[in-house]
């Protein structure tokens, strides 16, 4: 509900109805100073919400004139200015707008709170207090929103046009009251998350560095585990490091500890890189995860991987989640901790397309450093890896009964 109280009686906004008439109407400065503001407010006191409708409809019945009677003003005084459609009624619709034009969100989605209206929501996490090198990541949900302007409507691959397929929004941030204590942060994290999954929304999300898995986890796995695709350049099963267990290469360690992930129903795909101890990802191994190292995906190729990925999953709900440093670094230079010899992004797109059908019930996107990036090259590839991790999801989401709500 907007505005709970502002309005207290039909007489004292015939008042300030008739005060906001002398500012648009009279030529001085103050006056014009004063209007947009307080046309602001008046745009408020008017719209009550549901709960107020009587006392609304009689508001706008009684002056309903005075708007008719100041629209001339209004444009005058540039109050009320908005973009009005012409010549191509198509473009009511912001995701066929100029790609150059607009508030930034996700694939130029609507920004919504009304999680009743939504089946998939992409939610960014602009935190970045679990890495243990390079920072930057807390700025990656915004420069992606930035970059997802250059996706379009429908997967020209596979046919999918998720936008079609289920109800999609941008829910905007989970943003951090608390980013100095990590697992105070984490903790904010999942209670974001566990809103978003009581109201039955499917979350797809945007890092962030990738501690931000496990408390999303902890929201969407409490109720049975999870299978889980992973992508990266790092199986992120590490321990204690520095004096922290809940650091970016934990992850999926503490999420097995806890109970959110099985792991035999685990595949992590692109594993590479040096290590400091020889046994630095052991846990993966003892644990039952099944860890395809870049060698044997190049050797074996994309479409072996996702039949192998199937195979360990099953047909149980999965989560996907994909490390933008498993790309080598020529497609995505601008990440904490580049490994040389990874994904190019064709093979990490043509990846995620033969994993359609399996039961997606969330997935994210991590670790874009923006300060890292080379001409937003990082953001724009993984605005359309985004993309692709978006069709799986609403072709998972579009087969589940009532989907629509």
């Amino acid at each position: 509900m907007r505005c709970k109280g502002v309005v207290t009686a039909d007489k004292g906004t015939g008042a300030f109805l008739r005060f906001f008439a002398i500012l648009v109407t009279a030529d001085t400065f103050a006056a014009r100073s004063l209007a947009t503001p307080v046309a602001a407010i008046l745009g408020l006191c008017i719209d009550l919400g549901a709960a107020h409708e009587p006392r609304r409809q009689r508001l706008l019945d009684r002056y309903g004139a005075f708007s008719v009677d100041c629209r001339e003003v209004f444009a005058k005084r540039g109050l009320g200015m908005m973009k009005k459609i012409g010549s191509y009624p198509e473009l009511a619709d912001p995701q066929l707008q100029p790609r150059y034009s607009g508030i930034p969100t996700f694939f130029r989605l609507p920004h919504s709170v009304r999680l009743d209206e939504v089946d998939i929501g992409l939610v960014g996490v602009p935190f970045d207090g679990g890495v243990t090198n390079r920072p930057g990541a807390r700025h990656g949900p915004r420069d992606i929103r930035n970059q997802s302007s250059l996706i379009r409507k429908i997967n020209q691959a596979t046919g999918v046009a998720p936008f079609d397929l289920v109800r999609v929004a941008d829910l905007g941030d989970a943003w951090i009251e608390r980013p100095f204590e990590l697992q105070g942060a984490l903790a904010e994290i999942t209670a974001f998350f566990a809103t978003v999954h009581a109201a039955g929304v499917t979350p797809l999300s945007v890092g962030g560095d990738h501690s931000i898995s496990l408390p999303i986890l902890r929201a969407i796995a409490r109720d049975r585990p999870l299978g889980m695709v992973h992508v990266d350049a790092h199986c992120d099963t590490g321990d204690d490091y520095l004096g922290s267990r809940f650091h970016h290469g934990a992850s999926f360690r503490r999420a097995v500890e806890e109970g959110l992930v099985d792991p035999k129903r685990v595949v992590q795909i692109g594993i590479r890189g040096s290590l400091n101890a020889a046994d630095m990802w052991q846990f993966s191994y003892e644990s039952g995860m099944r860890v395809v190292s870049i060698e044997e995906f190049h050797d074996k190729g994309w479409r072996w991987a996702a039949v192998e990925a199937r195979k360990v999953i099953g047909g149980g709900s999965t989560y996907l989640s994909f490390d933008v440093d498993s790309l080598d670094p020529v497609y995505a230079p601008g990440t904490g901790t580049p490994e040389p010899g990874g994904l190019t992004t064709l093979e990490a797109q043509r990846l995620i397309r033969d994993l359609g059908g399996l039961d997606f019930v969330g997935a994210d996107l991590v670790e874009v450093s923006p300060p890292f990036d080379t001409g937003g090259i990082t953001s724009m590839t993984a605005a359309t890896i985004l993309f692709e991790l978006l069709c799986v999801l609403a072709q998972a989401r579009a087969q589940k009964p009532m989907s629509r709500g």
